[in-house]
């Protein structure tokens, strides 16, 4: 069986057992008696925890910023969440990670730190570091330093946005280390992601780091420059390929949907009328790719929220993207070329930033059965290629809006960083109840008052930016 292919039903059963036990790994066989190889502890961690990362990190950790951005919206009940009404305790499924994903992946890094297995341990990392990016990207100051060091600190001191990016910037650093590492070994079947190719784990975890740079070009001590320099200077060894994309292909079988079929079986998922609005004005050739028509054959939505939207006359989200055996990614080759295109432009480098955004551009395209003069008749709206900095980065931003739909949370925090697409959620949502979507999250409601380190002031999500948005 190709386990990179196929989701066997145990993942799921472990996955539960993982999130809800006081440890990892709830299991009658003592760890000690497990030998290396097939049967390693490491070995029997490491599939649940990718498929815990994949599946409800970029899954269920997706929907808000999927609305927020209004790449989709749903045909069914309404929440919150559709409405732009800000929750006290909508930052809960991002702590929830300190007890699930983030845990997991310390403990994993902490046995195979245990037992010099350090392939094992640049994976968690890559993963701890993706997950801190993300608690903090919503959240703001959060435990980092002191986390995980129960029972000796009870209620660890909430850190500074950028001394959590100092640290995850240490965790990939030293990933990329222990992931050159000689003499060591991983077993194949129990990477479910690259199938225990090391060398696609490095260019996953330079490609983040180039991510996590770019996301500091408007912080407080940061130069746009310095940050583009960074990540350039990653993505040298990031993703090159379609092949080296971190993702999980899902199956059509039971147990082994995908997130967003799931998410989509009662409500199904359709298009805002401003990404239509948009797609339709570059006469984007992904249109049927991305969507399915509506009855009559037309491509057509309407505002979210909206009532009395009968059956099958507004297009929907296409199978291609929601389908039970659509293949969940953490990053993807056109996210790396877009995020050299914005770099070059802070270099002032406009010649290669337009071979990068082309390059990026093409990749999606490509991705999505479009190829030959379709690209050719698709690319040559773009010309002549921007060459100040605000028209340049709306351009490469919102291109790189309309080929990150629905891969990851990035087009969302885009937008924090840059203003870009000019998002119109008042021509895309009826009864909005807030003007914008929360610019962070508040801290949930059980932290605030459990946690004496908790920060104490009273955050406004439609006012209060996490430290990085600054432009």
């Amino acid at each position: 069986m190709n386990m990179r292919k196929k989701i066997i039903p145990f993942l799921a059963v472990l996955l539960i057992g993982m999130a809800s036990c006081d440890k990892f790994l709830d299991i009658n066989t003592d760890p000690s008696d497990l030998t290396p190889g097939e049967g390693s502890v490491e070995d029997a961690m490491l599939p649940a925890l990718e498929m815990q990362w994949v599946y409800i990190g970029n899954g269920t950790g997706t929907y808000g910023p999927l609305c927020y951005n209004l790449q989709m919206g749903i045909t069914g009940t309404w929440g919150n969440i559709e409405r732009l009404i800000y929750g006290a305790d909508d930052g809960a499924y991002l702590w929830s990670y300190y007890t699930g994903g983030l845990r997991n992946a310390n403990y994993l890094y902490k046995e195979a730190l245990k037992n010099d297995k350090k392939y094992y341990m640049g994976i968690s990392q890559i993963i701890m570091a993706w997950h801190y990016s993300e608690i903090v990207d919503r959240l703001d100051k959060i435990p980092v330093k002191q986390a995980f060091m129960y029972p000796e600190i009870l209620n660890p001191v909430f850190d500074e946005g950028q001394v959590v990016y100092d640290e995850i910037f240490k965790m990939l650093d030293d990933a990329i280390v222990n992931l050159s590492a000689d003499g060591q070994s991983i077993y194949a079947k129990a990477d479910i992601i690259f199938g225990g190719d090391v060398s696609k784990w490095i260019k996953t975890a330079k490609t983040l780091k180039a991510r996590y740079a770019m996301r500091l070009s408007y912080a407080p001590g940061k130069t746009k420059a310095g940050q583009a320099d960074i990540a350039l200077a990653a993505l040298t060894g990031g993703l090159q390929s379609a092949d080296d994309e971190p993702k999980i292909a899902f199956q059509d079988a039971s147990n082994a949907w995908s997130w967003f079929y799931q998410a989509t079986f009662i409500n199904p998922w359709r298009p805002s009328i401003f990404m239509m609005n948009l797609m339709q004005g570059f006469s984007d050739p992904r249109i049927p790719v991305y969507f399915e028509p509506a009855s009559d054959g037309v491509f057509r939505t309407d505002k979210f929220c909206t009532t009395g939207q009968a059956d099958g006359s507004l297009s929907r989200i296409h199978p291609n993207y929601v389908a039970p055996a659509t293949s969940m990614y953490v990053s993807t080759l056109p996210e790396a070329r877009f995020l050299e295109a914005e770099a070059y432009v802070f270099k002032g480098n406009y010649p290669q930033a337009e071979n990068a955004f082309k390059a990026g551009v093409t990749a999606s395209l490509e991705a999505n059965g479009i190829t030959g003069a379709a690209v050719t008749t698709y690319l040559a709206q773009f010309k002549p290629f921007p060459s100040n900095e605000e028209a340049a980065q709306k351009l490469i931003i919102t291109q790189k809006y309309l080929a990150m739909f629905i891969r990851t949370t990035e087009p969302w925090l885009d937008y924090l960083r840059t203003g870009y697409p000019e998002l119109d959620w008042a021509g895309s949502i009826d009864g909005l109840v807030n003007n914008h979507p929360p610019y962070r999250h508040m801290y949930p409601t059980e932290v605030r008052t459990d946690d004496p380190n908790c920060p104490a002031a009273v955050v406004d999500p439609g006012t209060d930016k996490i430290f990085w948005d600054k432009k």
